[in-house]
C-alpha cells in the first residue's frame, strides 16, 4: 500500500507491514523505512531540537524542529511531496496583583494557546533549502515583589513558520500573553481571566488550550483557587487543574498525545493572604498557554505567570 499522513489525531503511515520499534537516530530524530507504521511517541528519546529523520532506503523522511530559530531544511533527492504541520508557541500567563488588605486584587490572565496549521506542497514547488522557525514558549509575567503594584503581563513570542526564498509559505501564530492582574481586571487572551475571586477557567479548544486565570482577593481577603487550563479536544485529555487556595500552584498543561497534536493550557495559581500566592502552571507541549498567577496581600509576593508551551514544526518528505 501507499503511504499517507493524518493530521487530526496522529502522524501515521499505512502499509501491509510495519516496524513496531522505530529507531531514534539523534536528537529529535525518528527512523522509518519505506514499509513502516508507527507514530512519533512509539519511539524512545526526547524531541528537543531540530532533528532529522534518516532512512535505510528511499521512502519517508521526517524532520522535527522545536525551540529553534533559522534552522535549515534541505530537500532530499527524488522528493515528490512535502507535507506536515506547525504549532505556534503558547503565550505566557500574567502575574497577579499585590495590594492592600480590604481592596480588590485580581489574579493574572491566562496566556492564549498557539494556532495549528497543516500544509502540503509538491516538492517541485519548493527550493532546495528552506528556513524553519519554531520558537520556545513565551515567558510569563514575573511575580510582584513591591506593595500596591499591578501584575506583569505575560509575553508573546514570534510565529512558527517556514520561509522559502525569502517568502513565508506556511505559519502558525503564537498565543497572546495574558494581562497582569490589577484592582479592576486580569484578562486572558483565549485563556481564562484573572478575577477578584476564583480564577476564570479557560475553555476547551479544537487546537491548543489557553491557560487558566489566577485566583484573586476581594475586600473580604478570602483566598481563591486558580482557574482550570483549557483542554485540547484534539487529544481528548482532561483540562489541567488550577491551584488550591491558599497559594497553590497551577498544574502544568497536558503534553501532546500523540505528539502531532496540540497540548492543553496550564492551570492558574491560587491567591493567598498570609503567604506567597501560587504561580500559574506552564502550558503543555506543544503550544499550550501558561496559567495566570494568583494575587497577594501587601508584604507577600504575588504568583508569577506560567510559561507557554514551545512551538513545533514537522515536515514529512515522500520520495
Amino acid at each position: 500500500g501507499g503511504s499517507s499522513i493524518g493530521f487530526t489525531t496522529e502522524i501515521y503511515f499505512e502499509d501491509s507491514s510495519f516496524d513496531s520499534s522505530p529507531t531514534v537516530t539523534g536528537a529529535g530524530s525518528i527512523l522509518f523505512d519505506k514499509n513502516s507504521l508507527g507514530s512519533f511517541i512509539s519511539a524512545t528519546g526526547t524531541i528537543a531540537g531540530g532533528g532529522t529523520a534518516s532512512s535505510t532506503e528511499a521512502g519517508v523522511y521526517i524532520d522535527v524542529y522545536t525551540t529553534v530559530a533559522s534552522a535549515t531544511w534541505t530537500k532530499r533527492p527524488g522528493a515528490t511531496l512535502v507535507e506536515g504541520f506547525l504549532i505556534g508557541a503558547g503565550g505566557g500567563g500574567g502575574s497577579g496583583r499585590r495590594g492592600a488588605t480590604g481592596t480588590n486584587r485580581f489574579g493574572g490572565g491566562g496566556g492564549g494557546g498557539g494556532s495549528r496549521t497543516a500544509f502540503s506542497f509538491r516538492a517541485s514547488q519548493l527550493p532546495n533549502t528552506m528556513t524553519i522557525n519554531a520558537p520556545g514558549g513565551a515567558a510569563g509575567g514575573a511575580a510582584i515583589t513591591a506593595d500596591d503594584t499591578d501584575g506583569a503581563a505575560g509575553t508573546t513570542t514570534t510565529k512558527t513558520n517556514i520561509i522559502a526564498s525569502g517568502v513565508g509559505i506556511a505559519a502558525a501564530a503564537p498565543g497572546t500573553g495574558g494581562t497582569g492582574g490589577t484592582n479592576i481586571s486580569g484578562s486572558g487572551s483565549s485563556g481564562g481571566s484573572g478575577t477578584a475571586t476564583a480564577g476564570g477557567n479557560a475553555g476547551g479548544a479544537s487546537g491548543t488550550g489557553g491557560g487558566g486565570g489566577g485566583g484573586g482577593l476581594t475586600a473580604t481577603d478570602t483566598p481563591a483557587n486558580g482557574g482550570r487550563g483549557g483542554e485540547s479536544r484534539s487529544i481528548d485529555a482532561s483540562d489541567s487543574n488550577g491551584g488550591t487556595a491558599p497559594g497553590g500552584i497551577g498544574d502544568t498543561g497536558f503534553n501532546s498525545f500523540p505528539i502531532a497534536n496540540p497540548a492543553s493550557g496550564g492551570g492558574g495559581g491560587a491567591s493567598a493572604v498570609a503567604g506567597a500566592a501560587g504561580a500559574g502552571g506552564a502550558g503543555g507541549k506543544y503550544g499550550g498557554g501558561g496559567g495566570g498567577g494568583g494575587a497577594s496581600q501587601n508584604g507577600q509576593n504575588s504568583g508569577a505567570g506560567g510559561t507557554g508551551g514551545d512551538g513545533y514544526a514537522v515536515l514529512v518528505t515522500y520520495c
